[in-house]
């Protein structure tokens, strides 16, 4: 089910792959119907960060004071090895609710993926469309024993123990040499709030993330995940949303992924003794 990886076929994120693609995802370039239809599912989203999340609040009219709150780590090397490879190791303590624990690979070859993989009982195949790009990432999601993040986080339960023997397989077969989730080091975490949200106009909910950041930085995600079959009439209609409410896309390439590993990673290699 897991064998392990040369990389040949999953290549780091940023790079110009046929699964990550940096053109204007919402007209639909020709690539993306045949990702699509080996999907589970697509996310529409889009990411505003400091100075465009105030702006983009009051014209929504979103507010959170009902939001659930959560805490997410990273796991990576302080020179985010992981992260140029193309894998992300996450975990989400959540308030009154279940935490959870991620395996993902970004991007994803689709049709590399086994049958028994895909199976799997947490384990998705989505792709991420943005304004300015999109792509395709598959993951494997479960829920850690109660109490098993906050314990990894003082030190009294291996980093290892908070991911299932399937996660640790599926990291295993794609992770860098020697490299194992007991040598990374903790990036976070960073304080959320999640809520789904009524926007005049459309029919249907949206998910709203503001992530929050040391040093008073923030991140703003508004998103929509809907089925394959929908996902280009989907597209359409989040294409009108932006437009309409006037949502900066210039240069929008920003992930929360991506911003948090990054902000982390800076944070720790300047505490690190030289």
């Amino acid at each position: 089910m897991f064998t392990r990886s040369r990389r040949i076929d999953q290549r780091p994120i940023g790079c110009r792959s046929s699964y990550t693609a940096r053109k204007p995802a919402l007209d639909s370039p020709p690539l993306l119907p045949s990702l699509v239809d080996a999907a589970d599912s697509v996310e529409l989203k889009i990411c505003l960060i400091d100075g465009q999340v105030g702006p983009a609040v009051a014209a929504l009219g979103i507010d959170l004071r009902k939001a659930r709150p959560q805490q997410i780590f990273y796991r990576d090397t302080p020179d985010l090895t992981l992260h140029q490879a193309g894998l992300i190791v996450r975990a989400r303590q959540f308030h009154h609710r279940k935490d959870d624990s991620v395996i993902k690979l970004r991007p994803a070859t689709p049709d590399r993926l086994g049958a028994d993989l895909r199976h799997l009982k947490g384990f998705k195949v989505e792709i991420d469309v943005t304004p300015g790009e999109f792509v395709c990432s598959a993951s494997l999601k479960r829920r850690p024993h109660e109490g098993a993040i906050a314990e990894a986080v003082a030190g009294t339960r291996r980093w290892s123990r908070v991911f299932t023997t399937e996660q640790r397989r599926f990291f295993d077969a794609y992770a860098p040499d020697g490299l194992t989730l007991d040598d990374l080091s903790v990036l976070g975490p960073v304080l959320a709030l999640r809520d789904r949200q009524r926007i005049p106009g459309l029919p249907h909910p949206l998910v709203v993330d503001l992530w929050s950041y040391p040093g008073g930085r923030r991140l703003l995600e508004i998103s929509r995940r809907v089925p394959s079959a929908e996902a280009f009439a989907g597209m359409a209609e989040w294409r009108e949303f932006i437009t309409k409410h006037h949502l900066p896309t210039d240069g929008n390439e920003v992930t929360k992924t991506a911003t948090t590993l990054q902000l982390f990673a800076h944070e720790l290699t300047q505490l690190s003794p030289r």
